[in-house]
C-alpha cells in the first residue's frame, strides 16, 4: 500500500495530528508493519511507535490531520523527541527519482530464489555498512586526521554494477561479471564460485550520481541536505526490491575502505577512516570518490564511538546527541540515558515536556 511520509518539525503540529487520531481510531502503539502482520490495518486503527528518539504515528486520516478536506491518505507522521530538527527527505520519493535513471529488476515476485522478507517489507539478506575499529589504540584521547569519502554510493555508481535482469545460478564467476553468496551480507565474489552470478554493465545511474552530488558539493542548508539525502536514500530503498544492486554498492564501498586501513587506523566506516597519521597516500579532492580532510585534532575514542575534545561533540551510535552535556567526557563519564524535550502522555495522547535532572 502506497504510504506518505511527513516529517514534523514542531510539537503543535504533531499534537493536532494526535487529536484527529484520538477522535477518530483506536490506537495500538507498535509499528505500522507490525501492526499489518498481526491482522490490523489502518481501516480500523491509528499506529503509534515511540522509538527512543523518533515517534512516529500512521493513520489513514492525511487531509484531516493537516487541514484539509475528509479523504483518506495512509501517512506516517515523523517527530523528533530531542528537539533536533533535521532536514527529511521521504525514501520512497529518492528511490522513484533513482528509478526514472534505470528501472532496476524488482525481486520481490522472483519465483526461482524465493528470497524472504522481513515486515518491513525489506529482503532478510542484506549488505551491511562497515563498522571497526583498532582494539590496539581502543579508549584513548589521540591526534587524529579524519578522513571522508565523497558521496561513496555515488562513486560506485559511476562505474559497472550488475545487470541483474538475468543470472545464472551456482557458477563460476568470469570476467565481467559478479557473484554473491546468498548468505547474510550477500558477500561478493570476484573470482570463483557463487552462489548467484550477474554480468556487469556500464552503471546507467551515473546522470543521477553526478547531477546530485554536484548539487550537494555546489549548495547550502536544506538543499545540499536533500541532495545528499537522495544519494543514499535512493539505495538503501533498493532493499525492498533489488538488494543485489544494494549489497554491489555498499559491498564494493567496504571492500574500498578495507583495502586502505593499515596499524594507524584507529577506527573507520563505509566512507571514513580515523587515523593517527596524514594519509599522503590518499587521493584528496572536492569530486566523487575523492578523500577530504574533514578533521584534524585531538580526538577521544571508544569503539566505534568518539569525541571531538575541541566542540565537545559527541558521536554514539544508539544515543542521541542532543543527549550529551556540554562537559560530557567520552571516556571517564556514564552514558546518558535521557535527555528528551518531549515524551507521549498515553492518557491524553498529547505530547508534553519532559522534566528530568
Amino acid at each position: 500500500m502506497r504510504k506518505k511520509i511527513i516529517y514534523l518539525d514542531s510539537v503543535e503540529q504533531l499534537n493536532k495530528v494526535l487529536d484527529v487520531v484520538r477522535r477518530y481510531t483506536p490506537v495500538l502503539y507498535m509499528s505500522w508493519e507490525t501492526g499489518r502482520s498481526q491482522g490490523y490495518s489502518l481501516a480500523s486503527h491509528s499506529f503509534i511507535e515511540d522509538k527512543q528518539v523518533n515517534i512516529e504515528v500512521t493513520t489513514k486520516y492525511y487531509q484531516i490531520a493537516v487541514g484539509e478536506s475528509k479523504k483518506f491518505m495512509p501517512t506516517t507522521f515523523v517527530f523528533r523527541k530531542d528537539g533536533d530538527i533535521k532536514i527529511h527527505c521521504d525514501p520512497t520519493q529518492c528511490y522513484a527519482t533513482m528509478q526514472r535513471y534505470y528501472a532496476a529488476p524488482d525481486y520481490s515476485n522472483d519465483k526461482t530464489l524465493n528470497l524472504k522478507k522481513n515486515e518491513k517489507g525489506s529482503f532478510v539478506l542484506s549488505a551491511g555498512p562497515l563498522v571497526g575499529y583498532n582494539k590496539k589504540w581502543d579508549n584513548r584521547e589521540d591526534y587524529l586526521y579524519v578522513y571522508d569519502l565523497n558521496s561513496a554510493y555515488a562513486a560506485v555508481m559511476m562505474g559497472q554494477i550488475p545487470d541483474t535482469s538475468t543470472y545464472t545460478l551456482r557458477s563460476m564467476v568470469h570476467e565481467d561479471e559478479i557473484g554473491f553468496l546468498l548468505s547474510d551480507g550477500l558477500p561478493l565474489v570476484h573470482k570463483g564460485y557463487a552462489d548467484i552470478v550477474f554480468k556487469m554493465m556500464d552503471s546507467p545511474y551515473k546522470n543521477f550520481a553526478r547531477k546530485y552530488y554536484d548539487i550537494k558539493r555546489n549548495s547550502t542548508g536544506a538543499t545540499k541536505a536533500k541532495a545528499k539525502a537522495m544519494l543514499v536514500y535512493s539505495v538503501g530503498y533498493l532493499q525492498r526490491h533489488n538488494p543485489f544492486i544494494r549489497a554491489y554498492i555498499v559491498n564494493s564501498c567496504n571492500e574500498f575502505i578495507k583495502g586502505l586501513l593499515d596499524d594507524d587506523s584507529i577506527m573507520w566506516n563505509t566512507d571514513a577512516i580515523y587515523s593517527k597519521r596524514a594519509r599522503t597516500d590518499l587521493e584528496i579532492g572536492t569530486d566523487i570518490g575523492q578523500f577530504k580532510l574533514e578533521h584534524e585534532g585531538l580526538i577521544r575514542h571508544r569503539g566505534n564511538c568518539y569525541q571531538i575534545v575541541d566542540s565537545g561533540e559527541v558521536t554514539y551510535r544508539g544515543t542521541a546527541k542532543a543527549w550529551f552535556s556540554e562537559d560530557f567526557n567520552l571516556l571517564t563519564d556514564e552514558l546518558p540515558t535521557e535527555g528528551n524535550i518531549w515524551q507521549l502522555n498515553r492518557e491524553t495522547l498529547q505530547m508534553e515536556e519532559t522534566l528530568y535532572v
